[in-house]
Parts: structure tokens; sequence; C-alpha cells
């Protein structure tokens, strides 16, 4: 089912990203605009299921946008949300007057923001006869570090494995990796197509059936949507393509995994915003506790919540480290799990192909992906294992239980 599309109209690039990042995170399309005549031309190229617009715009106002939509036939029926600072009764009835079907004020909230896009879209769907949206079930998980060399593409790759194995569903990775993308390497494919070829493609066409397609199944169950063969091609690869796969991909699988690049761009920033769980990854040294600085200063100027992260520490290299404490108080966070040094398995990984999850499922490293699978998975999810376990999983289990190390 195609998703619905939400346009958002406000002139602070901080309220955007924050409705962005809660309605996408929930299964919705979204467009951005900035002013009053970049909202009109978007109102007709974009075609919305529903408006959030702001009242003090530059140039043209919210109650004069209204207006103006509402004049439109083609589009005069669209529901829109007036989101404004100012909340005078005299300036409810002037939102409402101009056309708005409801009313929210600043500061609020996106979960009750959220609500009333999700109301007011069935209620307008509903009068033209049209299904509501299937509500989206599946969970995305991203894995970051600004570090090269932190080890994020095995983590990726043996997580997505992971959660594969454990609860035995097929589980997307996707390789935003562009410029290096070995994702295809350590899993020992030859991907017949990428995220470029994807990027061709009619983006309001792009539904679950064309993304099946496009994700090249492994045999763990792991489906790959390969970064490009070239980073050339690397640049058709846009944030409007993983803003528009990343839903599709939540509501077909209950888990998607994506491995990201070392970079703060504006591709990871989109899959960040979708992401239910990002996971940072350290290495326990300098370099990499002023990149984790760097990223967890970033996130709070983008207004994540502080459970959306959960950070790692992987211990990839044999000579002493910082300690774990050390680096907590540094980081004014928790550090959620200690993957174990291990070169022999890495190396061996790297250069056969085959994740050390499936090659070495009995070593230390393996059973703390493992942990870390479980840790990040749909609790839906868990709750249907707890019920019907996989070999797996009830061995997992069995090993939480005897506070296995």
């Amino acid at each position: 089912m195609t998703a619905s599309r939400v346009l958002v109209v406000d002139d602070t690039k901080l309220i955007t990203r924050m409705i962005r990042d809660k309605l996408v995170s929930s299964g919705y399309v979204v467009e951005e605009a900035y002013e009053g005549t970049e909202a009109l031309a978007k109102v007709k190229s974009f075609n919305p299921d529903l408006i959030i617009l702001d009242v003090m715009l530059p140039g043209m106002d919210g109650y004069q946008i209204a207006r103006r939509i509402r004049q439109d036939p083609a589009n005069g029926r669209v529901p829109i949300v007036m989101l404004t600072a100012r909340a005078g009764i005299a300036e409810k009835i002037a939102g409402f007057e101009a056309g708005a079907d409801d009313y929210l004020t600043k500061p609020f909230d996106p979960t009750e923001l959220e609500l009333r896009v999700r109301v007011l879209i069935a209620r307008a769907k509903a009068q033209r006869g049209i299904a509501p949206d299937t509500p989206a079930l599946g969970k995305v998980i991203s894995v970051f570090s600004l570090r090269g060399g932190s080890g994020t593409s095995s983590i990726a790759v043996n997580l997505a494995v992971a959660l594969a194995q454990l609860y035995e569903n097929d589980v997307p990775l996707v390789d935003l990796a562009l410029e290096s993308g070995s994702v295809s390497l350590l899993l020992d494919m030859i991907p017949r197509t990428s995220l470029a070829n994807m990027a061709r493609e009619d983006l309001a066409a792009l539904d679950e059936g064309l993304l099946k397609d496009y994700a090249q199944r492994h045999p763990s169950g792991v489906r790959l949507l390969a970064a490009p063969a070239s980073p050339v091609l690397a640049e058709l690869v846009t944030p409007k393509l993983i803003q528009t796969i990343l839903p599709v991909l939540r509501r077909c699988y209950s888990h998607t995994v994506i491995d990201t690049a070392h970079q703060l761009n504006e591709l990871n920033l989109a899959a960040f915003d979708i992401s239910d769980q990002i996971i940072i990854v350290l290495t326990p040294d300098m370099l990499s506790m002023k990149s984790a600085t760097t990223i967890l200063e970033t996130f709070h100027s983008l207004a994540y919540p502080p459970e959306r992260l959960l950070i790692i520490l992987n211990w990839a290299f044999p000579r002493r480290g910082l300690p774990q404490k050390e680096i907590e108080a540094a980081l004014g966070m928790p550090i959620s799990l200690v993957i174990p040094h291990d070169s022999d398995a890495a190396v061996r990984a790297i250069n056969e192909g085959v994740p050390v999850i499936i090659a070495q499922p009995n070593t230390a490293w393996a059973y703390e992906i493992e942990r870390l699978a479980y840790q990040v998975s749909a609790p839906e999810v868990r709750a249907q294992a707890d019920a019907q376990p996989s070999r797996r999983y009830a061995l997992l289990k069995r090993r939480l239980a005897a506070g296995a190390v």
C-alpha cells in the first residue's frame, strides 16, 4: 500500500526535521517547504495527503497559503494542520477561517501531532472511499561511526545475519557506504543490481514488490541492497530515495539494518531520521571518543531522543585501550555492549566472505553480536519468538539466563 504523503511548511529547519523524523518513522513520506511560493509549488508536484503549515513565514503567511490552497480545485480538500506559536483565540479563529482543519500550538508533542495527522488523513480517505493505511510494524536500525576502521560494516553484516537467524525472517541490509561499500564482499555476493539502479526508477511507483526485486537474497536470509559499483554512480543515490525506500522496507520486514558511511552527510541523516535505533560504534581510543562526542552533540542538536541511541565498544585491536568507565564518563552515556577482540575470526571472515556469526557461531564475538541483535529487536518479534523459538533463539535465551560472557 502506498504510504501517505505529508508536506511540512515551516521556515525553522530544526522544526521541520523534528516533524519529518517523527512522521517518517511512522511510515509517512515527507516533503518540506520553507516559504509560501515553494509550498504552493510542492502542493501541486507532491500532491500531499495532508499539509502541516506554520503561520509565521517569510513573505506569504500561513493564512494566505491556506486560502490559496482552498481555492485550488485539484488540492482544495487536502487536510491542513496549522502549527504555530500563536496561541490566542483570535489567531485560531483566523486559521480555521482560512481553511485549517486543525490547530496546534508550539511547543508541541510530536506524538500528539502524528496522532492528529493519522486521524485527519484517515478521515479524509474514508470520505473519499479509500482504505486507511496499514500501520508500520518493522524496526529500522542504523550502524554508524565517524571513525574509519571501527568495524561498522562487519557489525552491520553480522547483526543482520543474527536477526535473520534468531527470528527466521528475512532482513534487508542497506549499504550506504556508497564510495567504499564492502557489505557485498563480506557476504561473498556479486550484486546484480544496486541502489543506483533503484534511483532510476519512478520513486512514486517504488512499492513492496519492486523493492523485493532489488533486495538480493543471501542464504542466511539477509537481503542486500548494495552500494553502487562505482563512486560516480553514488551520486544517483539521494536522501529522497532513502526517505522513499525505508518506510516501504519497514512495512515489509520486521527488521532493516543500514551500514552507513563515516560521515555526517545528508544521506546518512536521512537514514538516521527514519531509524528507530542508531548504534554508535566506538573503539577504545581518543580519536574514536572525540568522534563519538561530535556525533552525540549533532544528534542532540537534531533533537534525537537518547533512547534511540545505543553505544557499543568494539575492541578492534589487541593493544590496551581506554578503560570503559573513562569512556562512559567522558561521553555521559553508558556503553551497552562490548565486542571482544578476535582478529583471527575477523580477518578470516573478510577473506572468505563468511560472516563470523555463520562461520564461528560459538565464539564470544558471535555471542555478543547475538546479544546485540536481541537487544535491538522489535518487542513484538521477541514475544513471537518466545512462543515459538528458533534453535538459535532458544540457545541464546539459555545463555542469557545462565549469564554467559
